[in-house]
């Protein structure tokens, strides 16, 4: 993921930030709360959600690395 910039790409960025004021939007604004029936989140619950996708992506990155360094599993 680093090997080329996270910021390299402007459409990245771009994506990252709309899907971000998106779910902010929905998980806070009281039209979308009555609308999906759904409650703002407080802080606990965002580090809960924080904590599942830090655990994803610690679980998924060895993986990734290892797929792009074969010779590291067999120790050659």
């Amino acid at each position: 993921m680093f090997e080329l910039g996270v910021l390299l790409s402007r459409w990245l960025v771009f994506g990252v930030g709309v899907m971000t004021s998106l779910q902010v939007r929905l998980t806070h604004s009281p039209a979308m709360n009555r609308s999906f029936g759904n409650a703002p989140m407080g802080i606990s619950e965002w580090a809960w959600v924080r904590a599942g996708g830090l655990m994803i992506y610690a679980a998924v990155s060895p993986e990734k690395w290892l797929d792009r360094h074969p010779s590291a599993e067999t120790g050659h």
